[in-house]
Order: C-alpha cells, then sequence, then structure tokens
C-alpha cells in the first residue's frame, strides 16, 4: 500500500490579495493515508486528526495549486477531487501543497421539529396551530 503525507492547516481562514490566496492557519499536523483514499475516508480522518464533531461543524477542504496565473484554491468534494490531490502531493516536493480546513458550525433550526415543511404537508399546514391537548 502506497502512504502519501500530508500536511493539514487548520485553525484559519482564506485570504485573498491582488488575486492571490493564501491560507493563513494557526495549527497544522502532518498524517499518512494511503493513495487509494476515498472522500468519506479523508473526511473520517481529518475530523479525527482536528478532533472535530462533523454533527456540529462542517468541514470544508481546499488546496492551492502552483500555477504561473493566480487561481483560487480547489475545493475537495468528492472521490475524484482527493485523488486529483493526492496525485498532486505525491508529484514531488515542489507540489507539496498543504490541504487547508475551515469550518462552519451548522445552523440549528429554530423551527420546531413538528413545524418543519413536511413533503405531504402544505407550508400552510405545517404551520398551522393546532390546539391539541393531551388527554
Amino acid at each position: 500500500m502506497v502512504l502519501v503525507r500530508v500536511l493539514i492547516l487548520f485553525n484559519g481562514e482564506w485570504i485573498e490579495q491582488n488575486d492571490e490566496y493564501k491560507f493563513k492557519g494557526s495549527k497544522a499536523k502532518g498524517i499518512m493515508i494511503p493513495q487509494s483514499t476515498t472522500y468519506a475516508e479523508l473526511v473520517e480522518k481529518i475530523t479525527e486528526v482536528i478532533d472535530i464533531d462533523t454533527s456540529e461543524f462542517e468541514i470544508t477542504m481546499k488546496f492551492k495549486l502552483k500555477t504561473s496565473d493566480p487561481m483560487p484554491p480547489v475545493t475537495i468534494q468528492t472521490n475524484d477531487d482527493v485523488e486529483f490531490f493526492l496525485e498532486e502531493v505525491a508529484s514531488g516536493m515542489e507540489f507539496r501543497n498543504p490541504l487547508c480546513i475551515t469550518f462552519e458550525r451548522r445552523s440549528i433550526s429554530t423551527v420546531p421539529v413538528d413545524r418543519q415543511l413536511s413533503p405531504r404537508l402544505s407550508w400552510e399546514e405545517s404551520h398551522a396551530f393546532s390546539s391539541y391537548v393531551p388527554p
């Protein structure tokens, strides 16, 4: 099994200055993962390493390609994206790009569960007040 060294930067944000994108992260970790890693496996590994709960936070994984023209960072969202990233990382030191992780707290629904839209109910029906009195 071929392992790939991946540097993870996190606890930071992407900053754009003069069409250049930079990730300012306050923490870094190194991991070794199989070159055959899937998107789900990568997410699982990263959440384990940075100790984050995906039920509370949504993570975004991006990396910057070294190109002659400025371009935004590449977002990893699929197995193909992971394969592309790992191939870039494994290509050699000149292409060794860190995987930059941002995370955002998932919004908590303020609508009670019994009042959320149902595919079988109209908006008016799902938001109608009821006068149910328990027996």
